[in-house]
């Protein structure tokens, strides 16, 4: 089976030849239209990989990069961007709102077809159990995570918020909706503690290169580290 892409150029005129470069290897699927992608992904997320041609001159581009990622399973599905644009900034940004490769025109198609499938390969370990997600790899047969090569000792529920955080990262997720993995309703008098369970986990994640951010009264989310304060050309 083909691994399954999506494309998406709000100039079409791209769409031909993008689709003549990665038929032969990929299923895929053109977007043009920032709602219609949107709502596909909402209902359907059968899709390996997301190809992005960027403008970064186009409206809110951000802002559209960050529905994408609280709508599809990010464990699961990569994003890639391409762009001719090459301006430092743009591409950390990028990188912070959690995109898994940035590619510069002019590019061969070969190392296009090469990249995308090795970021496709990489989401798909989790169909063996296991996610990785920067220097976190979560295995699910054994209920256990690690950071580059040292175990973290887990509690289930700390192991439960942390796969939901990296399921749906940059998205906000509130106390309510953690507590609804793992209580049931007569037992929601247990949700006050959700804070303790949230800054134990903080703490023991702490060499992770994702953070969970609190956002007053909304609930938490997992960042991307912020990696301007230490850039420097090298």
């Amino acid at each position: 089976m083909k691994t399954r892409l999506i494309y998406f150029d709000e100039n079409t005129e791209n769409h031909d030849c993008f689709n003549t470069i990665l038929k032969n290897d990929f299923e895929v699927s053109l977007f043009s239209d920032r709602e219609k992608l949107l709502k596909t992904l909402s209902l359907n997320n059968r899709v390996d990989i997301i190809l992005i041609d960027n403008h970064f001159e186009s409206g809110n581009f951000f802002e559209f990069l960050k529905d994408i990622e609280v709508t599809v399973d990010r464990s699961v599905v990569g994003i890639v961007l391409i762009s001719s644009e090459n301006k430092v900034l743009n591409r950390i940004k990028a990188f912070e709102f959690g995109v898994d490769d940035f590619l510069i025109k002019p590019i061969t198609t070969a190392e296009i077809i090469v990249r995308l499938l090795n970021k496709a390969n990489k989401h798909k370990v989790s169909k063996n159990n296991l996610v990785k997600y920067g220097n976190l790899l979560i295995d699910f047969s054994k209920q256990r995570a690690t950071i580059g090569s040292k175990l973290i000792s887990l509690t289930p529920i700390e192991f439960k918020i942390l796969t939901a955080l990296v399921k749906k990262p940059n998205r906000i997720h509130s106390k309510e909706e953690l507590c609804n993995l793992f209580w049931k309703d007569e037992e929601k008098r247990k949700c006050h503690s959700i804070d303790t369970h949230i800054c134990n986990l903080r703490r023991k994640i702490s060499n992770f290169n994702y953070s969970i951010k609190a956002s007053k009264g909304k609930g938490v989310s997992l960042l991307k580290k912020d990696m301007r304060t230490n850039f420097q050309s090298i």
